[in-house]
């Protein structure tokens, strides 16, 4: 009832003014999504792509229809309508989840504010309305302020009505509500005799049906005991079948694993004589590859030293030959660096260096055996560079080939010390 009233005296009030905008469907209030179309949570839900759905308190709704009821009257400029607003912003989002879109969402409302005013219908309407006059005289403000008391007090008169008949109502109810215990009562009252009586007849009930379950019990028990001994012997039947047939597979397991012994050892017979037979070709083979090696070496010795045994033979008829030229004919300088005979493999001035020196002599030394001292005192003769110096006669040695000589004897002097002095580790 008083929700009827307030709802009719706003109807009233609301008749007498004329409303200039609709806040809710320029603010988007209402959701238009399937299956809504009331007032839900204004708020977007970003990961959605839509409108949040949520639900807003009862109370809240009932706050925001109040207060755009209000604002409908005021133009959507008003200082009145943008405070008005602000304070509906976050009751207008779910607690849940979007309460920090409060900003965003009075932004956005002032945008379709601003976009509302630049309609045509908007403007057209505002220049109906009639222009205020700032200076009223003194009679019009007092006849519009009795004007406002009168309609106020009607206001108040249907309020006052209202409740009355409110009252009116709860004292009937209070009435019937007396009324309604005195029956409520006398059915209590025979709701507990039938009820006594029903617990008898359960009760009687309920003996029976001990009698009828002990009897159920003692058949249940003989059939029981029937069952477990058929049971037993069942058991007993298949324990001697159990073991029979684990008898037997003792057996048959036995069999086959003397069976596979058997395989097992003349496989591993077999696989010995084929791994002896494996490692005795492998051992011939190897054998063969070192016959083959030795003979190759043995020969690659050979060849060696036939080819040292004809180098050596070229040095010293080469030195013989040098000699007798070298004491009757005259050579220039680059002639007499290609006529003596080094001792060297080559017998090339282009490869003499002491390494390939030492070698070609301590091969000399080695052939020669108890006279190596004796050839390395010729050699060192041979090589001493006062001596080699003097045999070309009208051509001197350049400092290379001084630098060379020289080298040559330093390599057969120490010979000669190592082969005086400790011959064994020399010829070694």
């Amino acid at each position: 009832m008083v929700a009827s009233a307030q709802f009719y005296r706003q109807n009233t009030v609301s008749s007498e003014r004329t409303k200039l905008w609709d806040p809710y469907e320029t603010l988007g209030i209402f959701n238009t999504d399937p299956g809504y179309g009331g007032i839900t949570c204004i708020g977007n839900a970003p990961t959605q792509g839509r409108r949040c759905r949520n639900p807003i308190r009862a109370d809240n709704r009932s706050f925001i229809n109040a207060v755009l009821s209000e604002i409908s009257f005021l133009p959507p400029d008003s200082p009145v309508v943008l405070s008005r607003l602000q304070a509906i912003a976050g009751p207008a989002l779910c607690v849940a989840r979007h309460q920090s879109q409060a900003e965003s969402v009075m932004l956005q409302w002032k945008r379709n504010i601003q976009q509302l005013k630049r309609q045509p219908e908007f403007q057209e309407e505002r220049t109906r309305m009639p222009p205020r006059n700032n200076k009223q005289d003194p009679e019009t403000v007092q006849k519009q302020s009795i004007h406002e008391f009168r309609r106020r007090m009607r206001e108040l008169e249907e309020l006052l009505a209202t409740l009355e008949q409110e009252r009116d109502d709860e004292a009937e109810q209070s009435r019937g509500q007396v009324r309604r215990e005195e029956r409520g009562a006398q059915r209590r009252r025979t709701a507990e005799q039938t009820h006594q009586m029903n617990e008898e007849m359960e009760r009687e009930a309920k003996r029976e049906e001990k009698r009828r379950m002990e009897k159920e019990r003692l058949e249940e028990e003989r059939l029981e005991r029937e069952r477990l001994e058929k049971d037993r012997l069942e058991r007993k039947r298949q324990e001697e079948e159990r073991l029979r047939k684990e008898r037997l597979e003792r057996e048959k397991r036995e069999e086959e694993r003397l069976e596979r012994e058997r395989k097992e050892k003349e496989d591993t017979n077999r696989r010995k004589q084929e791994q002896a037979a494996h490692n005795e070709r492998i051992r011939q083979r190897a054998q063969k590859r070192r016959e083959d090696q030795e003979r190759e070496k043995r020969e690659a010795e050979l060849r060696e030293q036939e080819e040292f045994d004809q180098a050596w033979s070229k040095y010293q008829s080469l030195w013989t030959a040098f000699r007798a030229s070298s004491s009757n004919t005259t050579s220039d300088e680059g002639n007499i660096r290609e006529a003596i005979p080094w001792p060297v493999k080559s017998g090339s001035h282009r490869d003499v260096n002491a390494s390939n020196v030492r070698d070609f002599l301590q091969r000399a030394v080695a052939k020669e055996g108890n006279n190596s001292s004796s050839l390395l005192r010729k050699e060192c003769q041979k090589w001493h560079p006062d001596r080699i110096g003097r045999l070309p006669r009208g051509v001197k040695l350049t400092d290379v080939d001084r630098m060379m000589i020289e080298m040559i004897c330093r390599v057969v002097t120490e010979l000669l010390n190592k082969s005086s002095g400790r011959s064994s580790e020399f010829l070694g």
